[in-house]
Order: C-alpha cells, then structure tokens, then sequence
C-alpha cells in the first residue's frame, strides 16, 4: 500500500469542491464571462474602447482552455469520482441523484457553448489504476441534449426521502432533497423549452408532463442560489477588488432599463460622479465596440459615465444557478406558446417580473407601479425575454448568451443605436487549443468548431 495515496474519499467533499470552483473561478468569470460574453451581448463596455475594427468579439484562447478545463476537470472530474463511490450502495442514492443533476447542469453548460462535445465517453478510464482517457470521442448535441433530459428526469425520481442526503457539504441546498428534484425540474424545462422548435416531438411531451407535475422552483427560497463568502468570493467583486479591467454598463443596457422606467436600474448601475456632482443624477453607459481612436476622453471617461452598481460588487452576493423568476419567464413562454402550464402567460411573467424585484430588494410601491404601468406585459415572446435578460444581467452570461441565440432577443443594437448585424457576433465558442492538442482526431471527426465561431450549435440551426 502506498502511505502517499489517499485510499478512503468523501463523495460530499467532492461535490463540495466541485461546485465551489465552478462558482468562484475568477478566470471563467472575468475572462470568458465579463470580458467575454457580457461585452459580446452588450451588457457591458469599455470605456476604452476596441484597438481595432474586427476585435469587438475577441475571447482569449487562455479563456477557452480555462473554461474548457475548469468544468472537465476541476468540477465534473471530481463529480464523476463522487459518482463512482455511490453508484452501488443503496443507502447513498440521495446523494447519487444529487451529483446526477449537477452534473447535467455542467454537461448542459458546456454543450450550449461548444454544440458536439465529449459526454458519454467523457471521464472514461483505460486501465485498472483508474487512468483517465485524454482522447474521448465526442457526441452530438441532439444526442447530449436527449439523455440530459432523460437523466434529469431519472436522477430526480430516484430520490428517497427515508435514506441520507449530502447535507452541509452540499453549497446550494444542504442536501435538500425537495429542492434538488425542483431544480431539476426547472432545469429540464429550461432544456426542454431550448429545443422545442428544434425537436419539438422530444421536448413537448417534456414540457406537457412537468407543466402537470407543476413541482418546479417556486419561490426565491428554492431558487438554486452559491453562497458567495469572504472565503468564496464572487468573480464580479474579484475583478473590482483588484482593479484588472472591469468593464463598465453599456449604453444598451442603460437603455433597456431605462425604456420602460424599470427601477432596477439603481441596482444595476450607478449614477455618474458627474450628474451627483450637479444634482441631475443621471445614468450614461459606454457605447459598445467603440474605436479607441474615435473616443474622447473628454467626454467618455469615468467622471461622465455610470459604473457597476455596487449590489453586484459584493464579496459575498449570491451566484445564480437557477431562480424562481427564470422558471416563471420559462412557464410564461410555455404558456404563451400553449405548451402548458396552470397559469395564463401574463399572470407568469407577473410572477417573473415580482420574483426578481424581491430578490434585487425593489419596494413593493416601485414593483406594482412598473407592472400597472411601464411594465405590463404587452403579449409578445419578446417581451417575457427581454425580462428574463435582465435576470441574468451580471450573473449568468452562458444563459443570456444562449437565450439571445435561441430567440434573438433582446434586439442589440450598436453606438448609432441601429440594429447591429447580428450575423458578425460569435454563435459558439471554438474548440480550445488544449483539446486540439491532446484530443486531436476526435475533434477533425466533428467537422466544425476549429478556429470557428460562426457555425451554429444544433438546435440553433
């Protein structure tokens, strides 16, 4: 026996340690998310511009290997190791289920990025020390998409609520069976909805069933929610608090506040040093994709324009995994299409729009007055989107950048406030260097995603 080998692991520490690199990896935050989706979606802007024409969508090829790495092997190596120590023990099938479902939501994360990826030969090993297989072959995103549907609906019924659970190791629940079947089940509606124009004979009988089930996350309580902490900070906070490059809101994210009155501006964005100054307290963002030679530092600078507001600069504020508001817009737009659902689309949306104000803190008086007046649902698919956008603004940029390519919506529009030509923004990430190199001949079988960020994922073709 070797004394350097650690023989006896906890699965909950596993778990444990999976979703906290997840939710804390500064890099995957900043340089994929913030510096990297949020600008390509327009949600924010810097305020010093692009170097040159051609590099208003540029991503780091270190950002791609980071992404690509933190969730094969940081987070779902160490779940599929959790996996394997609970898979033949009845008494731990509470926990088993448990990594099931966050694993589908990691495969889920990864698949909406990169369309065909490695899943069903993903942490093979080839020999009996357990060595991993570096060369997996890779599955399409019809395929993934199907047996994570099925997955999730598998991992949720297997619960028993007479046998243990993960309990305090578990970050986002403690181990609460309840609300991990629920957030399963939102998920699947979320995974549903997302192919339901592509593969509509897969997701409606889904939808039709969950919708009768009706057991999905049901207030802010049950949203799925990581406690950020002083020990496990949010990447946003990371950023600012060591003054790397935050990108500031953009004048399209001012605007799509500011067009229907929306009071959660004051939690999104902050007034300019200059407006306070005068008295106008007024909110300015920074134009996208800028030329920097085209600025003046007159009168773009950070005296005259809004920053962040510091709600979402916290150390310690809760990273989005899966809200109650989410699950209400999804209810909303299954509504709205006929799908199903208990409700009318509008009293969803209603639910949505109150969910996410709760949650941001937004007075009662404020929150009723926006859904009596500025607010009030118009009918239209656009409209549940472009609230289900601003849930996600500075919180989940993998959702928003999937939900814009889904639906096209929200309209972006560029610095002359004109529709952009949306057929110059990235639809996928490529393929990471560090998969080319060690995972060569199974990416060349897929026939795209080398060196391409243009050819669309499955089910947005």
């Amino acid at each position: 026996m070797n004394p350097n080998v650690v023989m006896d692991v906890d699965p909950d520490a596993l778990f444990a340690y999976a979703q906290n690199r997840y939710h804390t990896d500064y890099l995957n935050g900043v340089r994929t998310e913030i510096w990297g989706l949020n600008n390509w979606m327009q949600v924010q802007a810097s305020i010093n511009g692009i170097s040159s024409a051609g590099d208003e969508y540029f991503i780091s090829g270190d950002a791609l290997n980071n992404t690509w790495s933190l969730m094969y092997s940081d987070v779902l190596g160490n779940i599929e190791e959790a996996i394997r120590l609970t898979q033949n023990d009845p008494e731990s099938i509470n926990k088993l289920s448990t990594y099931r479902i966050y694993r589908a939501y990691i495969f889920h994360r990864l698949t909406d990025l990169w369309d065909d990826i490695p899943y069903s030969a993903a942490h093979n090993v080839i020999n009996d020390e357990n060595q991993p297989d570096f060369s997996p072959s890779y599955d399409t995103q019809r395929l993934v998409y199907e047996d994570l549907i099925n997955e999730l609906r598998s991992a949720s019924a297997a619960f028993d609520p007479t046998k243990p659970n993960v309990g305090p190791e578990d970050w986002i629940y403690r181990g609460d069976v309840d609300k991990w079947k629920r957030f399963a089940n939102s998920l699947t509606l979320r995974l549903a909805m997302r192919i339901s124009d592509k593969a509509p004979d897969v997701a409606l009988p889904i939808i039709q069933q969950l919708t009768n089930e009706d057991h999905f996350i049901r207030s802010n309580q049950e949203s799925a929610r990581f406690p950020h902490s002083s020990n496990a900070r949010n990447p946003m906070y990371e950023l600012e608090n060591t003054a790397q490059g935050m990108y500031n809101p953009s004048d399209f994210l001012i605007d799509m506040f500011s067009a229907d009155s929306d009071p959660r501006i004051a939690r999104y964005s902050e007034f300019t040093p200059q407006s306070v100054v005068f008295g106008t307290f007024e909110y300015v963002g920074v134009p996208s994709f800028l030329l920097s030679s085209d600025i003046d530092p007159n009168a773009l600078n950070t005296f005259t324009t809004s920053y962040v507001g510091s709600y979402f600069l916290r150390p310690d504020l809760p990273g989005n995994t899966f809200s109650y508001a989410e699950t209400c817009f999804l209810l909303a737009e299954a509504a709205l299409k006929g799908y199903g659902g208990t409700m009318s689309a509008a009293a969803y949306y209603d639910l949505g729009v109150r969910a996410h104000m709760d949650q941001l803190g937004i007075a009662q008086t404020d929150v009723d007055a926006y859904l009596n007046g500025p607010g009030q649902f118009n009918g239209t698919l656009e409209h549940i989107i472009q609230q289900k956008w601003k849930t996600f603004v500075y919180t989940d940029a993998i959702e928003l950048y999937s939900e814009w390519r889904r639906t096209g919506y929200p309209v972006l529009h560029d610095a002359q406030d004109q529709p952009i030509d949306a057929s110059r923004v990235p639809v996928r990430l490529a393929y990471p260097a560090t998969e080319l190199s060690l995972n060569g001949s199974n990416v060349m079988e897929v026939g795209h995603g080398i060196n391409d960020f243009f050819t669309k994922v499955w089910w947005d073709e």
